[in-house]
């Protein structure tokens, strides 16, 4: 919970960074004057928290459940001005929806103060023995200056004002869909009843119909006195504008994992020496055995060897005679061997993945820029499609092949770790006799 309470904390902060390139450098000044008196401000009660008590509050159920409830309300604001701001760019926003833009605009996001917060404990945490006001007053300083900082630095570095709405609206996504693992498969904390009250249900269902038709009647009446409205353009732009926004994080989640297929590979190396020692020196150790000799096993138990084998091997000799334990020794074992070759198993399989979405999505560009007789935005698009299919499956064979060696090491380590098993049990059972 933690981890996923300090992922929806760091994409919030970005949230509100991005949402700041939309604001006038007053708006701005504001804004970060605001987060730079609220750090201050609760400075006080920052320092009379603990580790213990934060903790705590995380293993609360109902108040987690009750958070990601606020979080949903809050994507809400933050999915409502990427419409609006869209309808702006576009040039269809009308009357109260300029109003509605602006309250949404002002809106820093609800579960930005919480992240404030904290940030303000862990620094506080980090300081043991500093004053706190002293504390408080630099870290608001820092976040006051930090704030425009980051936020004209995203604007330089994204100059294009629908890609920074688009990386609002996903950003967002991502929170609300962490916010429905936090809410442990819909619950709420809420105290409801099981009792139905079925008229009051029936009265809710007409109203929502009626609500339903009579839009559809006005809607129907609009189109036909003033608008020319084509449903299929519509949805077909609203495809494009997915799929050409996941370009940008499928090429990021390849860049990560190819540079994670490079660390597995030196890994892998090191692993592969010492299971070629193991082979060379613990195997033959433990195949000599024979039930009752106990001379052996206890040179077994004695090596120096300090592989992952090795170490189960000692664990199950010094539970000799506790088969049950010896089980659980197996059983942990292949859990830590599944556990080893997890990382391979997701870059075999999340490396074609990703190479086909950024080969698929930047297809569309380059047909537009064919069918438009520019060549130098299809030759660039094509060469971003064939980029992302090789980085993909470079990180898929990395995964592929590290993961069938990894597999043959754990079923032959399995192996021989069952043996050693039998042969403790064996010996045991001969010494009690």
């Amino acid at each position: 919970m933690e981890t996923v309470v300090l992922i929806i904390l760091l994409l919030v902060s970005l949230s509100f960074i991005l949402k700041l390139t939309f604001h006038r450098p007053a708006g701005v000044a504001v804004l970060s004057l605001l987060t730079m008196a609220f750090t201050v401000f609760m400075t006080e009660s920052a320092s009379s928290q603990s580790k213990t008590r934060i903790a705590d509050w995380l293993s609360q159920p109902e108040l987690m459940l009750d958070t990601s409830v606020v979080l949903t309300i809050d994507v809400a604001f933050q999915i409502c001005f990427c419409i609006l701001m869209a309808s702006r760019l576009s040039g269809t926003l009308r009357g109260l929806q300029s109003i509605l833009l602006e309250i949404t605009l002002w809106i820093p996001g609800l579960l930005l103060f919480p992240t404030l917060y904290s940030m303000l404990v862990a620094i506080i945490f980090s300081m043991p023995g500093a004053d706190f006001d002293t504390i408080g007053w630099i870290s608001g300083a820092a976040v006051m200056t930090a704030t425009p900082v980051l936020a004209y630095g995203l604007k330089f570095i994204l100059p294009e004002t629908d890609l920074r709405l688009e990386l609002i609206f996903l950003i967002n996504l991502l929170i609300a869909t962490l916010g429905i693992v936090a809410t442990v498969n819909g619950r709420t904390a809420a105290t409801c009843t099981n009792n139905v009250e079925w008229q009051a249900l029936a009265a809710i269902f007409a109203i929502i119909i009626s609500g339903l038709c009579a839009g559809w009647i006005y809607f129907r009446v609009r189109n036909s006195k003033k608008y020319n409205f084509d449903k299929m353009n519509t949805i077909s732009n609203i495809l494009y504008w997915i799929s050409t926004g996941l370009l940008v994080p499928v090429i990021v989640l390849l860049i990560f994992f190819f540079i994670r297929a490079i660390i597995l590979i030196g890994v892998f190396f090191g692993q592969y020496m010492g299971h070629k020692k193991t082979v060379s020196y613990l195997y033959p150790l433990i195949k000599s055995l024979t039930p009752g000799d106990n001379d052996a096993i206890e040179k077994c138990h004695a090596t120096k060897e300090k592989s992952v084998v090795a170490s189960y091997a000692k664990r199950i000799i010094e539970n000799k005679g506790n088969r049950p334990k010896i089980e659980l020794l197996l059983s942990e074992y292949e859990l830590d061997a599944d556990k080893e070759i997890a990382t391979s198993k997701v870059l075999a399989k999340m490396g074609p993945i990703l190479g086909l979405m950024g080969t698929l999505i930047p297809m569309g560009p380059a047909l537009v820029g064919l069918a438009s007789g520019d060549i130098a935005s299809m030759a660039y698009n094509m060469q971003v499609a064939f980029a992302t299919t090789v980085v993909g499956l470079v990180v898929s064979a990395v995964g592929f092949v590290t993961q069938q060696m990894k597999e043959r090491w754990a079923v032959a380590n399995t192996t021989i770790l069952e043996y050693l098993s039998d042969v403790i049990e064996q010996t045991s059972n001969s010494n009690a006799a």
